[in-house]
């Protein structure tokens, strides 16, 4: 007849819970790196999607870095600049338009909202620089972002 007991050893379950609470702890620091380096790649891209006048607004881009609060892992990229906020947000302004700066006249500058400088960038991806500089460099990152962290789920689990 088989034995109906069975025993548990509490000391191998109290290692067990231990390690755990060790691993959640190196999981933050492994998904903070991880978030941090594409933290880094969107603000590059922001930087090269950026509208270029004077080279101020490319400059004054920077990642905040990742946080961990409340369970929550969070990231900003983003310029303090007023400026910023109204060459990502404002529409274009259609046809051609002259530039004023300093008291020179420079005939047909714009085209279509973009200047000479922001035309002769290169485009990221399949966005082009211009407005809405900040929301392309984001989705170009998403699924970096979410692999970076499912890599750091793994590098600490060693799945």
């Amino acid at each position: 007849m088989a034995s109906k007991h069975f025993s548990i050893n509490n000391r191998d379950t109290e290692q067990f819970l231990a390690k755990m609470k060790t691993a959640d702890k190196e999981l933050v620091t492994n998904m903070t790196k991880k978030g941090n380096k594409v933290g880094y790649q969107v603000e590059a891209d922001a930087k090269a999607l950026a509208p270029r006048d004077t080279g101020q607004l490319e400059q004054s881009i920077r990642s905040t870095g990742v946080k961990y609060a409340n369970g929550q892992l969070s990231l900003s990229v983003g310029s303090p600049l007023v400026y910023a906020l109204r060459r990502h947000e404002e529409p274009a302004r259609k046809g051609i338009h002259d530039k004023y700066a300093r008291g020179v006249k420079y005939p047909d500058y714009y085209y279509n909202g973009r200047g000479e400088l922001t035309r002769a960038k290169p485009n990221v991806g399949s966005f082009e620089p211009g407005r809405k500089f900040l929301t392309n460099a984001k989705l170009l990152n998403q699924s970096r972002w979410r692999s970076q962290l499912a890599k750091a789920v793994t590098e600490t689990y060693g799945g």
